[in-house]
């Protein structure tokens, strides 16, 4: 019998990924990379953490960084390592990725197919067997369509959220088990 870890049960690593969306995040962009940067040092205090970085951006994601925490140099579209990546099922003795289908957010933003492929490419990453699902979470379309103007008013409300409350905004997925990888905190 499997089962699906709650996001608070002990797991052994922390995945995020690296804000690269220029266009989500606007002027901010630097701004969000160096929270993202605190809440990975904060968790890697505890236990390994392993950051999602498109290739070409290592060098900078390693100097807002530092050292202690992993790059894994993959292709990805944006930070939403939560709703993009998997999500890790267990039993006594094996551990699975469960992989969703990632429509973002029902289009809101394109392109979406480097997210849609994270939670296969973190399974491989972390040689374990990804399991596809067919469900669509978090599927439905926006109000703010990739066409509105008003995309920058959502992500300074990303933003603000994120001021309010650091620990639970760039975190990925968490991965099952002491003894097993995971997908990181809550984002």
């Amino acid at each position: 019998m499997f089962r699906m870890p709650a996001e608070w049960a002990p797991h052994a690593k922390t995945w995020m990924a690296w804000p690269c969306r220029a266009e989500v995040w606007g002027e901010r962009l630097a701004e969000t990379q160096q929270a993202y940067s605190e809440i990975a040092r904060a968790i890697a205090r505890f236990e390994p953490v392993s950051m999602l970085v498109p290739p070409g951006q290592e060098d900078a994601a390693r100097n807002r960084l530092g050292c202690g925490i992993e790059l894994v140099p993959m292709e990805i579209d944006d930070s939403w390592a939560r709703d993009s990546g998997p999500c890790f099922l267990s039993d006594v003795s094996s551990l699975w990725a469960l992989c969703f289908r990632f429509n973002a957010w029902g289009g809101k933003y394109s392109p979406y197919d480097k997210d849609a492929e994270m939670a296969r490419n973190i399974a491989a990453q972390e040689g374990i067997e990804a399991v596809a699902s067919k469900l669509v979470p978090r599927g439905l379309r926006h109000p703010l369509s990739p066409s509105s103007s008003r995309r920058s008013d959502a992500a300074e409300g990303y933003f603000q959220i994120m001021q309010r409350s650091r620990t639970q905004a760039a975190m990925a997925a968490r991965v099952p088990g002491p003894a097993t990888p995971s997908l990181g905190p809550g984002s």
